[in-house]
């Protein structure tokens, strides 16, 4: 541009004037008659306001010209406005989940459960959208619809979640039955279960004959009361007992009879102690060692009576003339007649 003559450097944002921003213009000459206008336009502080369509427009007294058009995105990290709440509901009833958020671009909403995309609730069709509002409404509670629930928002700049546990509300009942009897010896161990679901979780109370089971040096509790354990049982540890589950839902109870029968303990030897009872007690397993122990012990005798036997008869067959015996027999032999050797030839054919 000639140098005499002036020229004007502006800026437009969506095709309107900027104004209030900071501008630096440059103007160098090259041959002494022509000028090189520069402009650059500084932005900070940059904010989500500042997105959009900026563009340099130079003007004298002849017609303005204008430079391409440069688009600037401000990317602004997704922000929940509104996180999902930790929902109980009964069974059958209906529940929301909300989930608001803000960003630049505006943010994509997505949702998980228990870590994936299957919803049971939207399978069987209990699930609607609210677009207005962006709350997901679910019907007909069921207890499949018990889980982590994640609410996503992303944009190009990030993403940001939040999680709420939905727990959908049953009684309590028995996932097995107790057994009507149970019948031990004097000296056995007993595990009593009681096997419960429902949501809350049932807490387990065991009772004996109306009277509750507190932990004792044989009498303990396991996996949060499901298993009543009796170790060494004793007689006076027969009565009824009776499992107690219960939640806010409701309670549920059941029961069974222990017997522990002192007539089928095995009494084997004389005690020693004079203090202690006539017999000494032996458990099922021990009385059937020593039973094992005795037979293997007649067994092997009864081999080596066998083999012994054998022995001299064969040494009988081998020396027919009972004139003339073996130098090395034994004197604990008996001597072979002509008739015992005939009469093991006779055999042996």
């Amino acid at each position: 541009m000639q140098k005499n003559h002036t020229v004007t450097v502006n800026w437009t944002k969506n095709n309107k004037p900027l104004t209030g921003a900071y501008i630096i213009n440059h103007a160098q000459t090259k041959d002494g008659d022509t000028a090189t206008y520069t402009s650059e336009l500084h932005l900070t502080k940059v904010t989500d306001k500042d997105d959009g369509y900026y563009q340099c427009v130079a003007s004298n007294q002849f017609t303005p010209v204008q430079s391409k058009m440069a688009q600037i995105t401000v990317l602004v990290f997704p922000k929940l406005t509104e996180t999902p709440s930790n929902v109980s509901v009964e069974a059958g009833k209906t529940f929301e989940l909300h989930c608001q958020a803000e960003g630049h671009p505006e943010p994509i909403l997505s949702w998980q459960k228990d870590g994936g995309t299957s919803f049971p609730a939207a399978n069987d069709r209990r699930m609607d959208f609210l677009p207005a509002s962006k709350v997901y409404v679910i019907r007909d509670a069921q207890s499949v619809d018990t889980g982590k629930y994640t609410c996503s928002a992303t944009n190009d700049a990030g993403s940001v979640n939040a999680t709420a546990f939905v727990t959908v509300l049953e009684p309590p009942k028995f996932a097995r039955l107790m057994r009507s009897e149970v019948v031990v010896s004097i000296g056995d161990s007993v595990v009593l279960q009681c096997l419960s679901t429902g949501a809350p979780r049932p807490s387990i109370t065991w009772f004996k004959d109306s009277d509750i089971v507190v932990k004792s040096s044989h009498v303990v509790f396991a996996e949060s009361g499901q298993f009543l354990v009796i170790a060494e049982a004793e007689f006076q540890d027969s009565g009824s007992y009776a499992c107690e589950a219960t939640n806010s839902q409701g309670t549920v109870r059941q029961r069974t009879e222990l017997s522990v029968d002192i007539d089928k303990c095995t009494d084997v030897f004389p005690a020693k102690k004079e203090n202690k009872s006539k017999y000494v007690k032996y458990d099922k397993k021990t009385f059937l060692g020593i039973i094992v122990v005795v037979v293997v012990s007649c067994i092997v005798v009864t081999s080596m009576v066998w083999l012994f036997i054998q022995y001299n008869t064969l040494s009988c067959g081998k020396n027919a003339s009972p004139k003339r015996r073996p130098k090395h027999a034994s004197p604990y032999e008996a001597e072979c007649d002509e008739s015992n050797a005939k009469a093991f030839e006779t055999r042996g054919h």
